[in-house]
């Protein structure tokens, strides 16, 4: 458990000491250096002025380090002005700084704040005014990490209650702190517990970001939580959940205290909160002969938080495919599928539209042997170690109307005998067209109004429950009813995200969603038209990174990786199917981007063997994941930080602190496209039309040989010229590199003492990792954070997504987001139309990288009217000269 971080108390002859220490700097222009802890040092380690008498610029960089063996949560440096007019902050880097009555206030920005035990963090100003700055600097506030845990009780021995997850971190670019607070209540008595209720002491102003699972009112000092209806009753045994946000000036330790079925001693809600809601009708199941059924709808879990992943036993990546059961088609007997599957989907089961008996009608025609023949092949494969489901539906199971309590548990007794008379490991939702998603009631994608959603997910969560955590669930929506909704969603009416309020509540037992991403056209929600290796990632990237719904402005919360895989199709009957290699790429993308990525299904395994192709769909896949992925089963993947993450769990928080330029060696190149050509063009390239490969190579080059001469790209060796090795493509600790370049931090990188946490960087990268994860530029790929992935590949759009924090724009700020970061940059001149068209249809290669790092260069930082070149200048990092003639060299060959 993590503890809560507090602002540190002075005792009284300390807060004395301090107060005297800091009257004695502020009266004088002495250099000492003091701090308002002893466990803390704040030092100068750079200083310098230059300038006129009128107008003089002062360079300070200060040292802030932590001896403590507790961890520094904030701080705050005061550096005095007295006597000094006329004084502005010409740049600012690591700090928040703002000119004060008699000096200037420099608070850290948020990848600074935290200083662990023996770590140190800088940062520096450049001062303008009529007089030289001194080096007087103060520590006038530093808050240390709490030595106490926060509380969480319960007003009943039998009940059991815990904090699942607890921690805090920085609200945005605010001084306030959100704080998450997650906690289980599990009922250890012998009789149901029929309601509860919590309460949270709060600091004043505190206010609730965003909750689930319950309903909150805040009235003065205290949240009053009542539960939702699917968590308010808790039978023996059992236990449910809720989470909060609290935002907050300040750091506090919550004391939350449980009230169990009404106990007199509960604190009452004042008027006009939330009451606590009462069970919906049908909540309530029947137990049918032969069926056990558990009284209440098994509570969807929170969009906010990430569940451990069943323990479903298959590989972290795999290959899918739907096996065809009718006689008109090519037929393959289970046995023989091929090697290459991890899961074989057998279509369809089937629903009788009168009673809702399910039933599966096996092809005799295929299967002499009758059942007996078809689970020796079910149990043959499984023997093999992969997985067979049954799949309900298909594209001619149109009308599924569970909505009453009798079809509902006619389809759940039969669904279930089925899977265990055959032995299935699982169960497949296809239930296409107006099926299940003509909803008019439900106007949250947090409950099911809907009876027929409603009774669905609780047949779905019994499945669970009867046949165990090995169970698989896996649902396969027309994308349309799922992405589209981040288009066209109107409270959940018609097709266009559709299955969402479904797929919420589903996703505590949900082992993966596969839409089908062919049949429908691709529409603006992917940022690209048509069918292309870019829209399927797009599509995938949305259900992992989340995105808002149309209209109705909720936040669809992102799926685990492992939990999403693409559905693609194999032949061309109907729309949308792409060649091997389109496929190929696209699962290299997404697996390289998020390593527990589920990985690829198709429609279907007969239709590969109908292509008539030399290369089967299984054997080319299993390329890809052979080289890029995993292919051993992986227990856990909850939590599985992505390219980079701060502590609220963000994506790719990329505070700016700056790389060596050390020669950046590499593995093994992997030749991707023409060589490069060494000569350097002599005619203007155009970016304002169609760029050829021939074109970008010659620029890229001619750009590398300009970055060379000024150490901010810096090639892979030498033979008597730089080796650059334009033409293949750019690992992540080569990105790392460049990054920290281009911030203007290679030589802090390169002093960096303290230990690499990664195992598998590069003897080159040791520093630039090291100081890369300190800095929160990166954290790794695992939980442990212990591995970078250093040798996987860079995408575009991540490296576009660097390029326009260096730039100043922020995911926190709301400046854009990582699925529209191309559309951002050219929004804000980074690059052309023509650019972002080349460099979306080509393989992402480091001259591409060298190319945009020539547009960063020459693009304006956020709200100045300064290149961030020139910016490189001012702080010293490049030279005037070296500038120009860059300039100068580019423009001869890249007309932007």
């Amino acid at each position: 458990m993590k503890k809560a971080a507090v602002r540190a108390t002075l005792g009284h002859k300390a807060l004395i000491a301090l107060l005297l220490s800091m009257a004695m700097i502020l009266s004088s222009m002495q250099t000492a250096i003091s701090a308002n802890k002893s466990e803390v040092i704040v030092s100068v380690i750079d200083y310098g002025s230059w300038g006129s008498a009128a107008s003089i610029t002062t360079k300070i960089r200060v040292k802030i380090q932590n001896t403590s063996d507790r961890k520094v949560n904030n701080w705050r440096v005061f550096i005095p002005l007295t006597g000094i007019t006329m004084s502005t902050i010409k740049t600012a880097s690591d700090t928040d700084a703002t000119i004060e009555a008699g000096g200037i206030k420099c608070e850290p920005k948020f990848y600074n704040k935290i200083l662990d035990p023996g770590i140190s963090k800088e940062f520096e100003l450049q001062v303008i005014g009529n007089r030289a700055v001194g080096k007087d600097a103060s520590l006038q506030y530093v808050e240390f990490e709490s030595d106490d845990d926060p509380q969480v009780t319960a007003d009943k021995a039998y009940v059991e209650v815990r904090f699942d997850n607890f921690d805090s971190w920085q609200y945005g670019t605010t001084s306030k702190t959100e704080t998450r607070i997650t906690v289980y209540i599990k009922n250890n008595g012998t009789a149901d517990v029929n309601n509860w209720s919590a309460t949270i002491p709060i600091p004043s102003g505190t206010t609730v970001n965003r909750n689930t699972d319950c309903t909150f009112t805040v009235s003065g000092d205290i949240i009053y939580i009542t539960p939702r209806s699917y968590n308010m009753k808790i039978p023996p045994g059992e236990e449910k959940k809720f989470e909060i946000f609290t935002i907050t000036e300040g750091l506090y330790n919550p004391i939350v205290t449980v009230h169990i079925d009404g106990d007199s001693t509960a604190p009452t809600p004042p008027p006009g909160s939330t009451a606590t809601p009462t069970p919906p009708p049908g909540s309530t199941a029947t137990p049918t002969p032969g069926q056990t059924a558990t009284p209440t709808v098994t509570p969807p879990v929170s969009p906010t938080i990430t569940p451990t992943p069943p323990a479903s036993g298959l590989p972290t990546n795999i290959i899918a495919g739907y096996w065809e059961n009718w006689t008109d088609r090519t037929r393959i007997k289970l046995r023989d599928v091929g090697p290459e599957w991890d899961v074989v989907i057998v279509a369809f089961m089937m629903v009788d539209y009168t009673d809702y008996n399910a039933s599966f009608i096996l092809d005799s025609g295929l299967y002499p042997g009758g059942e007996a023949e078809f689970i020796s092949d079910i149990k043959y494969l499984q023997n093999q170690g992969k997985k067979v489901l049954i799949s309900l539906g298909g594209e001619t199971m149109r009308s599924f109307d569970i909505k009453t309590d009798a079809k509902r548990d006619a389809f759940l007794r039969t669904a279930g005998d089925i899977i265990a008379k055959y032995g299935f490991d699982g169960l497949d939702v296809d239930i296409e067209g107006g099926g299940i998603i003509y909803v008019s009631t439900t106007t949250s994608i947090d409950t099911l109004e809907d009876p027929l959603q409603k009774n669905l997910s609780y047949v779905l969560h019994e499945l669970a429950k009867r046949f165990g955590e090995d169970f698989i669930l896996t649902m396969c929506p027309e994308h349309p009813y799922v992405q589209g909704g981040a288009e066209y969603l109107g409270n959940y009416n018609g097709i266009y995200g559709g299955y969402l309020p479904l797929i919420n509540n589903c996703r505590d037992i949900l082992t993966f969603l596969h839409p089908q991403y062919y049949n429908n056209p691709i529409n603006d929600y992917t940022g690209f038209s048509g069918y292309n290796v870019n829209s399927l990632v797009k599509l995938s990237e949305m259900l992992i990174d989340g995105f808002t719904i149309s209209r109705t402005g909720e936040f669809f919360a992102g799926l685990r990786p492992d939990q999403v895989v693409m559905l693609v199709r194999r032949t061309q009957p109907s729309a949308g199917a792409l060649t091997i290699a389109q496929y190929q790429e696209a699962l290299r993308l997404m697996i390289q981007k998020y390593p527990t990525f589920r990985g690829i299904s198709v429609w279907s395994i007969n239709d590969d063997r109908r292509s008539g192709e030399s290369v089967r769909f299984e054997e080319a896949m299993r390329q890809i994941i052979n080289t890029y992925g995993q292919s051993t089963p992986q227990a856990s993947t909850a939590g599985v930080p992505r390219l980079s993450t701060n502590r609220s769990g963000s994506t790719s928080v990329i505070p700016w602190s700056t790389p060596t330029p050390t020669p950046i060696p590499t593995a093994t190149p992997i030749p991707t496209g023409t060589p490069v050509p060494t000569t350097t063009p002599t005619a203007s390239i155009r970016v304002t039309s169609n760029i050829s490969i021939a074109q970008m190579n010659q620029l890229s080059n001619s750009v590398a040989n300009s970055l060379f001469d000024l150490k901010l790209f810096m090639g892979t060796g030498t033979a008597g010229e730089p080796v650059f090795e334009l033409e293949r493509q750019m690992t992540r600790m080569e990105a790392i590199a460049l990054i920290i370049r281009l911030m203007g931090l290679e030589e802090q990188a390169n002093a960096f003492t303290d230990p690499n946490p990664f195992g598998d960087t590069p003897a080159w990268g040791d520093r630039i990792a090291a100081f890369a994860y300190s800095q929160g530029i990166t954290v790794g790929v695992n939980q442990a954070h212990t591995l970078l992935n250093a040798n996987g590949f860079v995408s575009y759009q991540e490296f576009t997504t660097f390029l326009l924090r260096i730039l100043g724009y922020e995911e926190k700020n709301n400046d854009f987001t990582f699925g529209a970061a191309r559309d951002k940059a050219k929004e804000v001149g980074l690059f052309s139309s023509a650019e972002t068209e080349y460099f979306t249809g080509h393989e992402y290669v480091r001259g591409s990288a060298v190319v945009n790092m020539a547009d960063v260069l020459l693009t304006n930082t956020k709200s100045s009217n300064q290149k961030l070149i020139d910016q490189l200048v001012a702080r010293g990092v490049i030279s005037r000269s070296g500038a120009d003639t860059f300039i100068e060299n580019v423009s001869k060959v890249y007309n932007r």
